[in-house]
């Protein structure tokens, strides 16, 4: 049986922790060289004047998406596009790797707990922004103090996966109110 002081201070224990492990930014650096070729390849004569039209639309529209998804406010214009397709392939990886770095994107191994599930759903929700996490590790301690993990794939190269936080939410819910011997 529990005693009173033990039910409170499990109650203002952090229950819920994420721990978010970024990509590499030799990774990081990798995947934009990828990207910024098959973007190019889109445009086979961008090196002579203005971008014409794309040969694949649909590639070069979703390439072109993941840019902007990536470097936000950085790529808006026609001139960006110039950039993208007419400058030397080391300056304009020179330029997102330095976009990377100011901002501080790649930040490593993180940690934080919470003594609400609220709070840890408002923190998972606010990796959605973040552009280069590679996994989250999701653990949650029972009130009997056994403790459960989960690992989210937060990211692919290929794209981003889709969180289904109603879901996260729902498995959290049941493990959280386990008790396990």
């Amino acid at each position: 049986m529990t005693s009173k002081s033990e039910k409170l201070r499990m109650s203002t224990e952090p229950r819920y922790a994420i721990e978010v492990e970024s990509f590499a930014e030799d990774e990081v650096e990798q995947y934009l060289a990828e990207l910024l070729r098959a973007y190019r390849t889109c445009y086979p004569d961008a090196n002579e004047g203005a971008p014409s039209q794309p040969r694949n639309p649909d590639q070069a529209q979703s390439i072109r998406h993941t840019l902007r998804t990536l470097f936000g406010r950085h790529l808006k214009s026609a001139d960006d596009d110039r950039f993208l397709l007419q400058e030397e392939e080391e300056d304009v990886l020179d330029a997102f790797m330095t976009v990377v770095r100011d901002n501080r994107i790649l930040s490593g191994l993180q940690r934080g707990a919470f003594v609400s599930l609220f709070e840890c759903f408002q923190h998972l929700e606010d990796l959605t922004d973040s552009s280069f996490v590679k996994r989250i590790l999701l653990s949650v301690t029972t009130s009997q103090g056994s403790l459960f993990t989960a690992h989210l794939p937060a990211r692919k190269f290929s794209g981003v996966i889709q969180w289904r936080l109603d879901e996260i939410n729902g498995i959290f819910c049941e493990i959280a109110h386990l008790e396990i011997a």
